[in-house]
């Protein structure tokens, strides 16, 4: 690890510390209270990248939702089987950013808002 991290992480060599911190089936519970004890070590915490796709079942993918977009040689498609759903992700995104707040996160990027898919 760089130095600065572990127990210098207060006085190390960074001026925020990044986070990519998806959150998916399998690290559903315990999801805030990890992302509480970066958040009071004395450095501005931003979460980096943190998203779903809008369809049904991809809050529980986040990173791994984009999964479903084929590339072949007539472009991007979407496999079949897959309901399109926006307020999915909107819920999904809103209630992340309600946990970021509570930790006390300093900010929070959207990956990938929209796809042209």
């Amino acid at each position: 690890m760089p130095s600065g991290y572990g127990s210098g992480w207060t006085g190390g060599p960074f001026d925020v510390a990044g986070l990519n911190y998806h959150r998916v089936r399998q690290n559903r519970l315990g999801y805030a209270r990890r992302l509480r004890r970066h958040c009071h070590r004395g450095k501005p915490v931003v979460i980096t990248e943190f998203g779903c796709g809008a369809f049904d079942g991809a809050a529980a993918l986040s990173p791994a939702s984009h999964s479903i977009v084929q590339h072949g040689p007539a472009g991007p498609t979407v496999e079949a089987g897959h309901t399109r759903n926006e307020l999915e992700q909107a819920r999904y995104l809103a209630e992340l950013l309600g946990i970021y707040r509570d930790a006390g996160a300093d900010g929070a990027f959207v990956f990938e808002f929209a796809a042209p898919y």
